[in-house]
């Protein structure tokens, strides 16, 4: 996919199956291509602990398709704006610099 030098890469879960080290790596490589490579990444994944970390601007979606809410991490990875979206408890937390998600009991 890179031989081409394309603006824009689209993927889907593309760390699907993968432990959290090489979850890491891919998307340290993602950001590596987009910071020096004006490369556009879109990506569709549920791992909301790794993109909350990794991505500049986040789309919610609910489950028929329609987009719940676009903006930046901090302003999509909150607590009321997931348990909204998901009907569950969910909490945001930072840990050692790192944005965590967690669920939680019933909303």
């Amino acid at each position: 996919a890179l031989a081409a030098e394309p603006s824009l890469m689209v993927l889907d879960a593309p760390t699907s199956g993968t432990d959290p080290a090489a979850e890491r790596a891919v998307m340290d490589l993602l950001r590596h291509l987009h910071a020096q490579g004006h490369l556009t990444v879109v990506m569709a994944t549920h791992n909301l602990n790794l993109v909350g970390n990794y991505a500049r601007r986040i789309a919610l979606v609910d489950l028929e398709r329609r987009v719940f809410r676009i903006g930046t991490s901090a302003e999509i990875l909150t607590d009321d704006t997931l348990t909204r979206l998901y009907g569950h408890e969910i909490r945001v937390h930072n840990i050692n610099g790192w944005r965590t998600v967690l669920a939680g009991g019933t909303a």
